[in-house]
């Protein structure tokens, strides 16, 4: 029998691209409803579960990175090609599959846009709740498979993006999909994802809202989606693809690559956006902050969504 095939966007992966795990369990489905092609997760066996709501597609564009008082220099003119982005964050639920699955590491570096690549690195298992709330995995099923995984690295959760068709998003993916798209009363720049009004519990989860189901966490999804995206703002920190760097290192930003940057050098510490359960309402959740953290760092603050290209 050949190899089974895997559909990321328009491009083959066969079986042989990940080593350490099972990957019959992958899906060839592609979804070629929105402008290009896109695998369907094998993560996510039905739309209808909490944390698998399809991967939204978004249009490409031009932004200024960052914002004055919050991320500088501001970089201007950075432009992103079209992508997916996952709608909810990874829940414990999904990542679980990727357990079951044997935890495959990709064998090649990760593609990205512009002929880029990442290299990938160990997983390693989810650090399991200790009784205190920290951190929401499980050996066994329990009460938070809705809630966002957390306490994973860096290199963990490129494999699971990998392994589910896709890859991390880059952080001017993640800015543009909080903060470029434009819709009704939402403006290109605006400081939230949902305008330029602070947040509430309503609105985010954040140090001010009490988490459930005995975690620091809610379940994903729980507040208004915005332009069909869940949760850019608190809940959990989301690790994006690019290296930790100031926005005014020639090596990565300045007047380098101005079309879907990425940057790869300068260290081993990754960026972190959106803030959490932990960040304070103002600008500890504005869409331009940048935080960042070692990539063998499992914090119960930090999750991921992934991202696709067509």
């Amino acid at each position: 029998m050949g190899a089974l095939l895997l559909f990321t966007g328009c491009a083959k992966y066969e079986s042989g691209d990940f080593t350490g795990g099972d990957t019959s369990t992958s899906s060839a489905a592609v979804d070629c409803s929105q402008g290009g092609c896109v695998a369907l997760r094998p993560s996510c066996p039905a739309e209808s579960e909490r944390g698998c709501q399809a991967a939204v597609f978004v249009q490409g564009g031009t932004l200024s990175l960052g914002a004055v008082g919050i991320e500088e220099p501001v970089q201007p003119q950075i432009s992103v090609s079209n992508f997916w982005i996952d709608a909810q964050e990874v829940t414990v639920a999904r990542f679980r599959r990727f357990v079951q699955a044997g935890s495959p590491v990709p064998a090649n570096p990760v593609a990205y846009p512009a002929n880029r690549t990442v290299p990938p690195g160990a997983v390693r298992e989810a650090v399991s709740d200790d009784g205190n709330a920290i951190c929401n995995w499980s050996a066994s099923p329990g009460s938070r498979e809705e809630h966002p995984i957390n306490c994973v690295d860096w290199y963990t959760a490129l494999a699971f993006c990998a392994w589910d068709g896709g890859r991390l998003p880059t952080e001017t993916e993640w800015e543009w999909a909080a903060r470029g798209r434009t819709g009704t009363n939402l403006t290109t720049g605006r400081a939230y994802p949902w305008g330029d009004f602070a947040p509430t519990c309503g609105t985010s989860h954040y140090n001010q809202c009490q988490g459930e189901e005995g975690a620091e966490t809610k379940k994903v999804a729980s507040f208004p989606n915005v332009l069909g995206i869940s949760d850019q703002a608190g809940n959990v920190a989301e690790w994006v693809a690019d290296v930790s760097a100031n926005y005014g290192d020639p090596n990565c930003w300045g007047d380098q690559v101005r079309q879907d940057p990425l940057c790869t050098q300068g260290g081993t510490n990754f960026v972190t956006r959106g803030g959490s359960f932990q960040s304070d309402a103002n600008n500890g959740l504005h869409s331009a902050q940048r935080e960042s953290s070692n990539a063998l760092e499992r914090r119960d603050s930090l999750g991921f969504r992934c991202a696709r290209s067509p």
